[in-house]
């Protein structure tokens, strides 16, 4: 099983969205991480059928996906960033909908539907009206629905936005959980979404890709860019007008303001380097635009 991009591109008036965007995606979980803008709700439309790409392909197992596009989007699951409830329907009935919408026959949809909130966590709630759910329930109802008929691709847009430490927890562990049978690419700018589970991290950077790799092979590639300096209170707000501050902490002793910043050079004398991390990779290519 193989999703493949070629040099797609999208362009809205003079805005290039999408530049030549080259990727080939088997079993496991993606994290795609970029600032607000970098292209990455326009790719998932892109790879959905939603809107048309203006250069490239996109195959899926060696056929077009333009071509045959009814087949294709049968093997998808898509929770978009935006995605609506019918805030009076419960979780069965809605779960039951949209099975009706993606053609489950009535007789299969019922055990079917369970079934995936059962997997989601949501059986005892699944009588309950959507209005009465909170964000994380939501969410997880999301990911139930985007998995009626059981996809090859699973496409979440920006799923962990708005929800608790504790739901984010749930929500990563619930995509690991199957991961290894289907293509998983989840978006988003929350660094800690796809630390621990995403087998490679891509990252778009105005409309492009400009890495790709496991989250330690990344973090290599800028261990030298990381660096901790103690400074004078006084001093941080000239010191953050050029340079990029990961995180500020007082010292212990109370006599400082201790940086972290990323910088391809010394930033300061007294800077000395540190390990770096995901986070620090973020700031590194998108700190100048978040």
């Amino acid at each position: 099983m193989k999703l493949e991009m070629k040099n797609l591109s999208k362009k809205y008036a003079s805005y290039h969205a999408l530049k030549e965007v080259d990727l080939s995606l088997k079993p496991g979980l993606y994290g795609l991480l970029g600032a607000n803008g970098a292209g990455k709700s326009t790719l998932f439309k892109l790879i959905c059928g939603l809107i048309r790409a203006d250069a490239g392909s996109i195959k899926f197992d060696g056929k077009d996906t333009a071509k045959n596009l009814d087949e294709f989007l049968s093997n998808v699951g898509y929770l978009p960033q935006d995605f609506t409830y019918y805030p009076e329907f419960t979780g069965l009935k809605f779960m039951r909908y949209m099975a009706a919408l993606k053609g489950v026959s009535e007789r299969k949809a019922e055990p079917l539907c369970v079934k995936l909130l059962e997997l989601v966590g949501l059986a005892p709630q699944m009588k309950k009206k959507i209005k009465s759910y909170s964000g994380g329930m939501k969410q997880r109802l999301g990911i139930a629905q985007a998995l009626i008929g059981d996809p090859k691709i699973l496409i979440l847009d920006e799923p962990t936005v708005g929800l608790d430490p504790k739901e984010r927890v749930r929500f990563r562990n619930l995509l690991s959980s199957f991961s290894s049978e289907k293509i998983v690419i989840l978006s988003t700018h929350i660094v800690s979404d796809v630390e621990y589970i995403a087998d490679e991290i891509i990252l778009l950077k105005q409309g492009g890709v400009i890495d790709m790799g496991a989250a330690d092979e990344l973090t290599q590639e800028i261990e030298h860019c990381v660096w901790e300096v103690m400074v004078n209170a006084r001093e941080v707000r000239e010191i953050a007008a050029g340079l990029t501050i990961c995180n500020q902490r007082s010292s212990s002793e109370g006599q400082g303001m201790i940086l972290r910043i990323v910088n391809e050079i010394q930033p300061l004398p007294d800077a000395r380097r540190v390990p770096a991390t995901l986070e620090d990779l973020y700031m590194f290519y998108f700190g100048n635009e978040a």
